[in-house]
């Protein structure tokens, strides 16, 4: 991710960029807030309904009269009702109030923005904004609840259970936030649909749509099985996207190193790394005298398991005094396979 946000920073207005990291840290403190809400009703409930359930117990247990075991029951009875009532509430409100805390962010960047809405360097700015707060999201899931343990079985269920409770709700916003980074790369495109730019930091959106997914969909099995399927749909929807918008660049611009590079990088997001070695090998054939490309081509071939077309990559930059050559072989495939086995 660093990669597309240094190149967005370095484009984008000083002063937008001042301005905006404030709006961060506060758009995230007022996301915990909201969405703390619906997990606080449930934990205090909880608390309440266990505490009910142990006095009904007593009370069934020690006293014989019908009206104290009725008056206990019908307290858990109303308990259980006005958790519902409340829970109802608090669903149906988050999304709307979610929804609007994007919408204040997306207003206080468009007021740090310094060129007009239908310019290139509006929406591009608009669009890393938005990028980058769902990239500072990004883990939140697990900080929702603090806890003096910084390692050990509490830490872990601490974790947990603001896993359990938020993940989907970062998630959701992540989603949004590239949503609409999307719509203001498609509203540029319709005004001038072959800038380059455009189209490059487009690609890198759906990008990161896609990892997020992936993230999903691989890091939450214990406790969301059931979603592995959904998120796989997602991502593949998301890398189509992606690919498309490579191929729009390929076509425009063939032979530039730059577009390359950057695909190379995307793909390598995607873990397309067959596709990840075709772009290297294309800036190979564009500038073969580029050391860094052909150290990071022959890392992709080991990595592939093309063992030999690494090892002839690696002879070539020994040959040549390329300083990281002996770093190159670490990434040998045969090394790297016992480690797998765990044999040694």
């Amino acid at each position: 991710m660093t990669f597309y946000f240094e190149d967005q920073a370095s484009s984008a207005d000083s002063f937008f960029n001042k301005q905006v990291q404030k709006n961060y840290k506060s758009t995230i403190f007022q996301f915990k807030k909201i969405t703390k809400n619906v997990s606080s009703v449930k934990l205090a409930f909880l608390s309440v309904f266990l505490g009910e359930v142990i006095f009904a117990l007593f009370f069934i247990a020690t006293f014989s009269k019908s009206s104290v075991i009725a008056i206990a029951l019908g307290a858990i009875v109303l308990t259980v009702f006005t958790y519902f009532v409340l829970l109802f509430y608090f669903q149906a409100k988050k999304p709307e109030q979610i929804n609007e805390l994007k919408v204040r962010f997306m207003a206080s960047c468009k007021q740090a923005i310094s060129t007009p809405s239908g310019m290139a360097e509006h929406h591009l700015s608009m669009a890393s904004a938005l990028m980058k707060l769902s990239f500072y999201l990004q883990g939140l899931e697990y900080s929702y609840y603090s806890t003096p343990w910084k390692n050990g079985l509490f830490k872990y269920l601490f974790e947990n259970v603001s896993v359990y409770f938020h993940h989907e709700d970062v998630l959701k916003m992540q989603e949004s936030c590239l949503f609409s980074a999307i719509e203001e790369h498609i509203t540029q495109i319709k005004a001038t649909p072959t800038d380059l730019e455009v189209h490059v930091s487009l690609a890198h959106a759906y990008v990161s749509l896609a990892k997020i997914y992936m993230e999903n969909k691989t890091s939450y099995k214990g406790f969301f099985k059931k979603n592995e399927e959904y998120y796989q749909k997602k991502f593949e929807l998301a890398s189509n996207r992606a690919i498309e918008e490579f191929n729009i660049l390929k076509e425009f611009a063939p032979n530039d190193p730059w577009i390359h590079a950057q695909l190379a990088q995307c793909y390598h997001l995607l873990k397309l790394f067959e596709e990840e070695a075709k772009e290297y090998e294309a800036m190979l054939e564009l500038s073969s005298n580029d050391k860094e490309v052909m150290f990071r081509l022959g890392k992709i071939y080991f990595e592939l398991g093309r063992n030999a077309e690494g090892l002839q990559v690696y002879e070539d930059l020994k040959s040549s005094g390329y300083k990281k050559a002996d770093d190159l072989i670490a990434y040998y495939a045969g090394c790297r396979f016992l480690e797998e086995l765990d044999i040694n």
